[in-house]
């Protein structure tokens, strides 16, 4: 393992990592041996570090990034651009455009392949298949 890792280029991107312990330690070792930032790009939907040997193994050596969920513009494919407005003039109150849908918006949620789902039963579907693999995780 260690000879695959240390012929990985700089900024290779490997995703579920976790999954193979001696991958995890392969690195740690190449980051060891060549401190470079940004050497790799670890992915995965749950935190790598929640595993005390993979937390072990990368204590120290690594940088993480949490990405959220879709926002509302994101969704509708608008550019948000709420920051510039707030240093460009005096602040003003905003108001939701539609209210009427707001309930709908909060339970269809603002991941993207639940947001992808146009039909009730189909996101409901994906949501008890996201809760069961995320409580499936936790017993790991």
């Amino acid at each position: 393992m260690q000879g695959f890792v240390r012929a990985l280029p700089h900024g290779v991107v490997i995703d579920k990592a976790r999954r193979v312990p001696e991958v995890i330690r392969a690195i740690k070792m190449r980051i060891d041996e060549q401190r470079e930032a940004g050497a790799f790009l670890l992915t995965g939907s749950a935190n790598p570090l929640a595993l005390p040997q993979i937390a072990d193994a990368l204590v120290g050596r690594v940088g993480l990034a949490t990405l959220m969920p879709l926002s509302q513009g994101e969704i509708e494919g608008v550019r948000e651009n709420w920051l510039e407005r707030a240093f460009e003039s005096e602040p003003t109150a905003m108001r939701y455009l539609a209210p009427d849908d707001l309930p709908e918006r909060i339970v269809r949620g603002v991941y993207p392949e639940w947001v992808l789902r146009n039909d009730a039963s189909a996101r409901r579907e994906w949501l008890l298949a996201y809760a069961a693999t995320l409580s499936h995780g936790q017993g790991q």
